[in-house]
């Protein structure tokens, strides 16, 4: 008890500047667990203790025992949908249902209102988030057809990488010539994160859904935008970025085929994504749930989600990013052809991946080397993404507890797509730059920082 009262103490008086001992988790980090303590200070890991370490005289403790401490989530593939659509979503409120979720750092598209396609718009986006995120931020720019000029006058350390949608998804951003993405690939030393999907393909397949008759069948998305648009635009984008040695960051795996492809691929500069819808749901869940898990590429076939798993199984994909992408439930209730692209999902990340892994097996030792690890190595993150002395205390308390049927939603939109779904974890809480954001069930006042890149 004498721990428990300490914790209330510690979060209720939001005393966030003083030492913080986490006490007797299961941490869990570069794929070892241990039975042990972390003590923070200065916004940092300083020590990590095996065991139920007791620091005498320390007021400000987290007792996680029967709990599982890892690295805070990095989120490299969010929709926080400001400036230009803030009736969906705001940095704020969204950044605030990533603590829910146990996220400690998020970087977001570029496919606002206006799009990060200048460094005053990223200076904008920046500055918004200076004043208003509760968790570590950054931004990405979008590739276009004449902005590579823009982009090498940017300091590489302000931002993380360099979106290239090769189709069009939400927005009107679109770069699917050859020429210039080669020309941007050999002149910009950056991670570029890839919307692989082949334009002339899904214009093909959309030409055939027009023709069908309404009402369109639930599962119609996965058939205007088919595997093979997927297929062809991941191996057309491979072979450039072998080519040129770029790091080419391929976003939102959804096929089985390409998993095939890229567990052939011995590049270290070629890395993927995949998101957690991909690996909950499938083609026979549009009868239920029809638009809500319309999403942009689509969700596929049984076959294609049992590939992705054995592709986090056999460590072929690098990264699991939420691809969280707020639209109004309104919205999402249209017709399928009105029925915007995209999904709510960060408040549950952390919850949904461990009933991923739970559910297929999957040993929960690898769970920080998607979320955390892989994401601070591939975009050059100094001191975050592990659990180490003198990295920024960036972490998460995961807990095994059912969540009610339906929870409080934390997204301004007020829906999640794992709105309902049976999730047997919570997080505890979640703690950034050493500062307690989220604990018990509550929501507390902290500053994220803007991440430096190396």
């Amino acid at each position: 008890m004498q721990w428990q009262r300490c914790a209330e103490f510690f979060v209720y008086n939001i005393v966030i500047t003083m030492d913080l001992l986490i006490f007797n988790g299961t941490i869990i980090n570069e794929e070892q667990t241990l039975k042990g303590s972390i003590l923070i200070s200065g916004g940092k890991i300083k020590q990590i203790f095996p065991g139920n370490y007791n620091i005498p005289n320390l007021a400000n403790v987290i007792d996680a025992t029967g709990k599982y401490v890892v690295p805070g989530a990095i989120d490299t593939h969010v929709h926080f949908r400001e400036p230009g659509l803030t009736h969906k979503a705001t940095i704020s409120s969204e950044s605030q249902a990533a603590l829910v979720g146990g996220v400690t750092t998020f970087f977001d598209m570029p496919n606002t209102i206006p799009a990060t396609t200048t460094q005053a718009f990223l200076k904008e986006k920046l500055k918004i988030a200076s004043k208003s995120s509760a968790i570590n931020y950054g931004f990405y720019l979008a590739a276009t057809k004449d902005n590579l000029h823009e982009i090498t006058q940017i300091p590489a350390s302000i931002y993380p990488g360099i979106k290239i949608f090769y189709a069009p998804s939400t927005g009107n951003l679109l770069c699917n010539d050859q020429v210039v993405i080669e020309q941007l690939f050999e002149k910009i030393n950056k991670t570029f994160v890839i919307h692989s999907e082949d334009l002339s393909t899904l214009l093909e397949a959309q030409e055939q859904c027009k023709k069908l008759d309404t009402p369109l069948p639930p599962d119609i998305h996965m058939h205007c935008r088919p595997a093979e648009a997927c297929v062809k635009a991941t191996i057309d984008l491979i072979e450039i970025a072998k080519q040129t040695n770029a790091k080419a960051h391929f976003l939102h795996i959804t096929t089985g085929q390409e998993v095939k492809i890229l567990s052939k691929l011995h590049a270290s500069n070629i890395t993927s994504e995949v998101c957690p819808h991909y690996l909950w749901f499938s083609s026979k869940d549009y009868q239920s749930m029809g638009n809500l898990i319309k999403v942009n590429p689509s969700i596929k076939t049984e076959k294609d989600r049992q590939a992705l798993i054995q592709a986090i199984k056999d460590k072929i994909i690098n990264t699991i990013g939420t691809d969280h992408a707020p639209h109004l439930l309104e919205e999402k209730q249209k017709p399928y052809r009105q029925a915007p692209s995209g999904a709510p999902s960060i408040q549950h990340f952390y919850p949904a991946i461990f009933q991923i892994f739970e559910n297929n097996n999957l040993p929960f030792d690898l769970i920080p080397t998607f979320t955390a690890h892989n994401p601070a190595k591939i975009f050059n993150i100094p001191a975050r993404g592990y659990l180490k002395p003198g990295y920024w205390a960036d972490i998460s308390i995961i807990e095994r507890k059912t969540t009610d049927a339906k929870d409080k939603i934390f997204h301004k939109c007020g829906w999640s797509v794992f709105d309902g779904q049976k999730i047997n974890y919570q997080v505890f809480a979640t703690i950034t730059n050493g500062q307690i954001g989220w604990y018990n069930r509550q929501i507390h006042a902290t500053k994220g920082q803007a991440i430096e890149f190396l």
